[in-house]
This record gives structure tokens, sequence and C-alpha cells, in this order.
């Protein structure tokens, strides 16, 4: 195989793992359909579609009727003006209690006109149908929502300026790949030119506060991206490696290039 096609074979492998890891929250869309249709029963109060749906252990708790009414409370009466599923786990083990567990939980964000609430449902998967094991409800802080975006206001030239690293590293990269890449006094080239894609360290920054936080001793491929893990309650999170790996290389490219317009000079 030639170089430029372990290179570009390489690259799709990056491009792969960024698309993957910036892909949108895949939902079991029948446990998505089912949490809505139920927390929307828990709106209007309408207990008889509520209470067949729930696992045994919530369907025998004798105050249950009264933690329903409370978590009805924390709900408008006016219908959410957006519904987005913020995050999605799905889980299976086995216990000594009750032999084969299983659950889903979904967390949603409901906005409404005047205030915003988290809520989560977990679903019980341990029988053929799923039941609801619980049913949680969160206000959420406007503030903390508005703080949370990339485009807020306040940022720091400190804050811009690791952004514009955490770019330029992985372009820093790539350069030395093609460079190594198309350096035929280099041996081994495509050796070179995966080397070019590893980063040494990670530092990482909170999008929200301007909090730098680094490990040393850590070892990336590429390693550098923007992640929010429950957007929009959670911070931006931006993150880059040092590219030590692109650095050496191109030390190398030039090093080569230059023995190689020498030894020309020599026997001209």
């Amino acid at each position: 195989m030639r170089v430029g096609a372990k290179l570009a074979a390489l690259g799709a492998v990056v491009l792969a793992l960024v698309l993957t890891a910036c892909s949108a929250l895949r939902v079991d869309t029948a446990a998505d359909q089912q949490a809505r249709a139920v927390f929307a029963a828990v709106q209007r109060g309408d207990w008889r579609a509520v209470e067949p749906q729930l696992s045994p252990m919530v369907a025998h708790d004798p105050q249950l009727r009264s933690r329903l009414e409370q978590v009805r409370a924390f709900v408008p009466v006016d219908a959410p003006t957006a519904v987005k599923v913020i995050n999605w786990q799905r889980s299976a083990g086995w216990t000594l209690a009750q032999g084969r567990a299983a659950t889903t939980s979904i967390t949603y964000l409901y906005a409404y006109p005047h205030r915003s609430l988290v809520v989560n449902i977990v679903f019980d998967r341990s029988r053929d149908a799923p039941t609801i094991a619980g049913i949680h409800v969160v206000p959420s802080d406007p503030k903390v929502l508005a703080a949370n975006r990339f485009d807020a206001p306040g940022k720091s030239a400190a804050q811009y300026g690791f952004l514009m690293a955490c770019a330029l590293s992985p372009l820093l990269m790539l350069a030395a790949a093609v460079a190594a890449a198309t350096t035929r006094q280099l041996p081994v080239r495509w050796l070179w030119a995966v080397l070019a894609f590893v980063g040494v360290g990670t530092l990482w920054m909170n999008w929200t506060t301007g909090v730098l936080n680094v490990v040393p001793l850590a070892v990336n491929l590429v390693g550098a991206g923007v992640t929010q893990s429950l957007p929009p309650l959670s911070p931006w999170i931006v993150r880059m490696t040092l590219p030590v790996g692109a650095v050496v290389v191109l030390a190398r490219v030039w090093f080569a290039r230059r023995r190689a317009t020498a030894q020309e000079r020599t026997f001209t």
C-alpha cells in the first residue's frame, strides 16, 4: 500500500471517530414514547394512566399517590414549548436479590414559558414489558442554562486563546503527517505520519468558568475537541493535547530534507 493511501485510511479513521463523538443522541424510540406519555399523564394528574405502568416495587408504595402529587406540583399546567433528550443510559446486570436487573434511564429538558424542568424517567426492563421504576423532576436555573451556552458573553482573552490552540493543534498534526508522507528521504514514511497525530498530556477547560485543568501523564491520538455531557445543563469542555508527535515529525522531516540538500550539493 502506498504512503498516500495509508495516510488517507488513517484520516478516514480519525474522521470517523470525530463524527461518532459528535453524533446526535440516539434513544430507544419505544421507551422515549412511553416516557413522554407517562409524564404527560403526570402533568394532567391522570393516575389511572400512570399507575398500571409502574413497577411492582413503586406501585406498592403506600405513599405513591402523595409522591406523584409532589412531582406534579413542579410541573406547570401549560404545554411545554420544547422537549429535548439530554441523556440516555441503558444498563443490565444480575443481583442476588432480584436476579436479572436491567434499566433504561432517559433525561429530558422540558421548556415552559416561565421555567424549565429536568425530567428523569427510569424504566425497569427486568420483565417482559418495561415498567416505570422512577420519575424525578428538578427545576433548572435559567441563569445556568444561559451561562452554559457556548456563545455566552464574558469570555476572556485567555479562553479564546486556548480555543485557538485547540483548533491549531490538530491542524499542526495534519500538516506534519502530510510533510512526512511527502518526504521521500524519510524512511518508513507511514510510521512517521502516524506519529504526527500523537499528543502528550491533556489540557481541558471549563468553557463556562474558564478553569483550566492539566493531566500531564497522558498519551492521545489527535486529542482535541469540544464536548458537552448534558446539554444545556453542563458546561462545554474544550480539550486538547500537546502536539509533541507533530513537532518531532516536523523536526525529523527538516533534518531529512536538509541532509538530502547537502548531499545534492556535494555531488554537484
